[in-house]
């Protein structure tokens, strides 16, 4: 097996549940327990505690309170969200901006997307007369887009009347 595989596999044995020694993990992943130092690191580097036991009776063990479940937001929610991240954004004397950052990155990884909402591009298709609408619904796309990582599709008139056609990755709303 390879190693993203043998790394995978050791995270699913050791979810399952209590300590397990590094030779038996060796053995079941059919390598060496040099290679399941490895896979540790790589598991570690990924965000996941595991947890090292010495002794006789030690091994490995994944610190339970590492699992984070993939959060299930609705489209209303994950937006409230991303305005709030906005709102504190404007304040510059917010002290753990960098730590808040990283929260909200890790749960938008986290975030499991609904299969209808699982299109390559987004579209933005009404259009609406009120410039201060559709001021909202550009900035509910680019959230969107920047939540789902998806390019944006944009149709634009160039200074000689011509549309033109850009397609764009957003990463921030501004």
């Amino acid at each position: 097996m390879y190693k993203t595989a043998n790394t995978i596999r050791m995270l699913q044995i050791l979810y399952s549940g209590g300590v397990v020694k590094k030779r038996d993990l060796a053995q079941e992943l059919e390598t060496n327990e040099r290679n399941i130092r490895e896979y540790k690191k790589e598991l570690i580097m990924a965000g996941y505690d595991i947890l090292e036991h010495k002794g006789r009776n030690g091994g490995l063990q994944l610190d339970s309170a590492s699992i984070i479940p993939a959060a299930r937001l609705n489209r209303e929610q994950t937006d409230a969200f991303l305005e709030a991240r906005d709102l504190v954004h404007t304040h510059s004397s917010f002290a753990s901006m960098k730590e808040f950052d990283q929260a909200v990155e890790k749960l938008f990884s986290s975030v499991v997307p609904s299969p209808e909402e699982d299109d390559a591009i987004l579209y933005l298709s009404r259009r609406r007369r009120d410039p201060r609408q559709t001021s909202t619904l550009h900035m509910e796309v680019c959230r969107r887009g920047i939540r789902e990582k998806k390019r944006l599709k944009l149709l634009c008139r160039r200074r000689d009347g011509r549309m033109q056609e850009y397609l764009v990755e957003p990463y921030q709303v501004f």
